[in-house]
């Protein structure tokens, strides 16, 4: 007895037989993720086919899975590897001349609506024309690079090249990379899966969960697009007149690609993603329905498949409408912090920023949510930022005073804050009267601020939280900057990278027979730090630096090189610099923290 089954499979090679890969088209459908492959996985895929070819022998690529839709192939799996393939083939062809290229198949990406034309732009460069990669500290600086295609058209150059230099046969450029276009094309082979073009999506996708044991696994995104479209082909309808199996796949795709079009032409690094999305959608969940805090401590893949488990108690949030007013709302409210627009308080709009400094970054969602609960508008948004910097002004002191707060802290927050947007309560209030209590202890509600100056006054340097405090400080100093400059400075570490740096040298205090050990303690603490950057640091070395003052000479012409505010005013100090300056520094230091930035009630 036969039985027919829907999916069937073969050993495809790249360019050989009736099954070769590139005879064939291939569709790239809206479900997929964008191509997102970096250097790690490019150097696995060289490697594999680089030491086949100087083995001359057959390499297997891994398991590739197509709906045979009779004109084309759907790729359900292997869109990261046969888009670097493609890639790959361009490369070696230029290296080659353009002289041994036979074989090339088409990729459509129905899921990248700009990638068919970004790709068709760069394939009409020549390679040996094309830009070398940069790199910093031995990583590839994308700051120049506009797309990922062309980053990893950068990165498969440079690392061929190299291939060229190593190999053992010493051949030159062009014929290697002719040699490489052959073997790879007869000799690198994959085991192809081919599902029916009627068998219904969610089984395709089971198909590929069970089969995936190899490549790179579907992410949180991924894992709620098919969650989502499963709930809404289910339970939400769609138009009549368009009713179709695609349609709610496609409609939550738009939103995939307001993310993918709002990266296009900008930097990788200020790059958004639906992960963040994701988050935003989770805290504000959270905010309206849960009564137990501890969701939120559920990764947003385990989260979101509860709630799809038993969603009817969410079905109001989980409509499309309300997903896709999230975001547009991430969207436009990111492009406005980006661009400035609510500069009235530079620390209000910074407080994101410095959310993540403290030990509760995953709150930096917060003024998403509140302005997807309460509304969308300046008011509102001007509001979040305010509220945004106070919840800072709280985290900060509980992540300097305390080493075990964190269940409070969060309980706090999720319990009493997050319910508080939709209950329109007074968050700042709230916040203000939690600001110095022990978070184990309400009744002690002061209690903090002496632990907060204990924490400062000495060994700062001996936790993480020193970085955070003389942050804190330069910002300070640096109030009436506009915020633009406030960001290039302390936010942007590519161009702006510092250092936490000792004033009397550490190896001069540490080793110094006359100091006690509170003495060295002070000499760890704030009065002794101070942010410098990190180029200045490194020029200025970590050479022991002595009394008495004339020692200074030399550090004194580069900090007035530095461009912190905190840095200069304190230039004219520096001369006779001791163990009394330290310790007067130092309440000057904590004076300032807790009264001019860390006083909420002057905020």
């Amino acid at each position: 007895m036969s039985v027919k089954l829907p999916i069937d499979s073969c050993v495809s090679l790249i360019n050989s037989g009736d099954d070769c890969l590139t005879k064939n088209k291939y569709r790239v459908p809206a479900y997929q993720r964008p191509y997102s492959w970096g250097e790690e996985q490019i150097d696995v895929f060289l490697k594999t086919i680089i030491d086949g070819f100087n083995e001359d022998a057959s390499k297997f690529f891994g398991t590739m899975q197509f709906v045979d839709g009779g004109n084309d192939y759907e790729v359900v799996d292997g869109q990261q590897r046969l888009t670097t393939m493609r890639l790959f083939l361009y490369v070696l062809n230029g290296l080659a001349e353009n002289a041994s290229f036979v074989f090339d198949f088409d990729i459509d990406f129905s899921n990248m609506k700009t990638a068919n034309n970004l790709i068709k732009d760069l394939f009409a460069q020549d390679i040996n024309k094309v830009k070398e990669i940069k790199r910093v500290k031995d990583k590839p600086d994308n700051r120049d690079i506009a797309n990922i295609f062309e980053g990893n058209i950068r990165l498969l150059k440079e690392k061929l090249i190299k291939s060229v230099k190593d190999d053992p046969k010493g051949r030159d450029k062009k014929q290697y990379a002719k040699d490489l276009i052959d073997y790879f094309g007869n000799n690198v082979y994959v085991v192809v899966l081919k599902t029916d073009k009627d068998l219904p999506l969610p089984e395709v996708v089971s198909i590929f969960n069970t089969i995936n044991t190899t490549g790179m696994d579907l992410n949180t995104e991924d894992i709620f697009k098919f969650q989502y479209y499963e709930y809404l082909r289910n339970k939400e309808k769609c138009p009549a007149s368009i009713a179709n199996e695609d349609y709610w796949i496609n409609k939550i795709n738009e939103c995939y690609s307001k993310i993918e079009m709002f990266n296009e032409g900008k930097p990788i690094k200020n790059h958004i993603s639906m992960s963040n999305v994701l988050s935003i959608y989770q805290h504000s969940i959270c905010a309206k329905y849960e009564d137990d805090f501890r969701v939120l401590a559920k990764s947003s893949e385990r989260f979101f498949a509860d709630i799809f488990a038993n969603p009817a108690k969410y079905a109001p949030t989980l409509k499309f409408s309300e997903f896709e007013r999230l975001v547009d709302l991430f969207i436009s409210f990111y492009k406005e912090l980006d661009e400035n627009k609510y500069n009235d308080n530079p620390l209000y709009s910074l407080s994101l920023e410095l959310i993540k400094q403290t030990r509760y970054p995953r709150y930096w969602t917060f003024p998403y949510v509140y302005v997807y609960i309460k509304g969308d508008s300046d008011s509102i948004r001007k509001d979040a930022l305010k509220n945004t910097y106070h919840l800072f002004s709280y985290l900060i002191v509980q992540s300097i005073n305390f080493q075990r707060s964190i269940n409070p802290v969060h309980t706090f927050i999720c319990k009493e804050i997050l319910p508080a947007i939709l209950k329109n309560n007074d968050i700042t209030s709230m916040l203000k009267s939690k600001q110095w209590c022990d978070p184990y202890d309400a009744s002690k509600t002061d209690s903090g601020k002496t632990e907060f100056l204990d924490n400062l006054k000495q060994n700062a340097l001996k936790s993480s939280k020193a970085n955070t405090i003389c942050l804190l400080l330069a910002l300070y100093y640096e109030k009436k900057t506009d915020l633009k400059s406030l960001k290039e400075k302390f936010f942007n570490w590519d161009s702006s990278a510092y250092d936490i740096e000792h004033i009397y040298s550490h190896d001069s205090f540490s080793e110094d027979p006359t100091f006690s050990d509170d003495d060295k303690s002070y000499f760890n603490g704030i009065g002794n730090l101070i942010v410098l950057e990190q180029k200045i640091n490194r020029d200025l070395g970590r050479k022991r630096i002595l009394l008495p003052s004339d020692k200074y000479k030399k550090r004194n012409d580069y900090y007035e090189k530095s461009k912190y505010k905190i840095v200069k005013d304190f230039v004219p100090m520096l001369e006779k610099w001791d163990l009394d300056k330290v310790k007067k520094r130092s309440a000057e230091q904590q004076n300032t923290l807790t009264t001019e930035i860390l006083n909420m009630d002057k905020n």
